[in-house]
């Protein structure tokens, strides 16, 4: 019993030593985290979500989208996040401040979501559908350093009411691939969020906020509930365009 006593302290010690610097230790520290005021602007910084964005972390959450879908862009050294365009620069401890829930994933079936709301993401996006009235905006998208640089002037080249537009339009488009996402891409692994939705029937002139989808029967038409609605303000949120001293490249 004797011989047991000095080996049972020993994995107890190992035991508590871990816990406090892998745990209790960073528990502290990240709890001491504040805003970071911009110098130049006197924005403080990460803002904070307002309305029904955070109503929507509890949608996304309770949807199940953080089994899929990852919220942290990884530095060029640890992958390719900055290459495929998820970000401008790396995902830091800050950027989660605010958040009721770390939602960093826990695997990537689907792309990373870090900046899905974006002036860089919502562009590049609408730019791959080929939409008309992206036609004369020329945008390169090779590195990752170009990205950084061009990020902030991305929102610059459209005014209040242009960009108005392309906010609607993407937001019609993330409606639409939570509806019938294979209605969208054949191949998408992501399952529908019909029950986000209400089926009802067309009355006259069809409503402005329905879907787009040949994916509802005969004289029907989808239109996003509250709890979608929730989601996509949240989503449309999700933006860590800021620039944050820890997270220079």
């Amino acid at each position: 019993m004797q011989r047991m006593t000095p080996l049972f302290f020993g994995i107890l010690g190992l035991t508590i030593f871990g816990w406090l610097g892998v745990i209790l230790i960073p528990f502290f520290q990240f709890g001491q985290q504040e805003v970071f005021i911009d110098p130049d602007t006197d924005l403080s910084l990460p803002p904070a979500p307002t309305g029904e964005a955070i109503a929507g972390e509890d949608v996304y959450l309770a949807q199940g989208c953080v089994y899929c879908h990852s919220q942290q862009v990884r530095d060029l050294h640890q992958g390719s996040d900055l290459l495929r365009g998820w970000g401008g620069r790396r995902s830091v401890a800050r950027d989660y401040m605010f958040k009721s829930s770390a939602t960093l994933g826990y695997m990537r079936l689907g792309p990373d979501l870090s900046n899905i709301g974006s002036a860089q993401r919502i562009i590049k996006k609408m730019k791959l559908y080929e939409l008309e009235r992206f036609a004369d905006k020329d945008w390169k998208w090779e590195t990752a350093e170009e990205r950084i640089k061009n990020s902030a002037a991305l929102r610059e080249e459209y005014s209040d009411q242009e960009w108005k537009i392309v906010e609607n339009e993407y937001e019609k488009y993330l409606l639409q691939r939570l509806y019938a996402p294979r209605g969208l891409h054949e191949w998408s692994l992501m399952p529908s969020y019909k029950s986000l939705f209400k089926e009802i029937p067309v009355v006259g002139m069809p409503s402005v906020h329905a879907v787009e989808t040949d994916q509802v029967k005969a004289g029907f038409q989808a239109v996003p509930g509250p709890e979608a609605e929730a989601l996509i303000a949240y989503l449309m949120s999700l933006d860590q365009g800021y620039a944050l001293p820890e997270a220079s490249p």
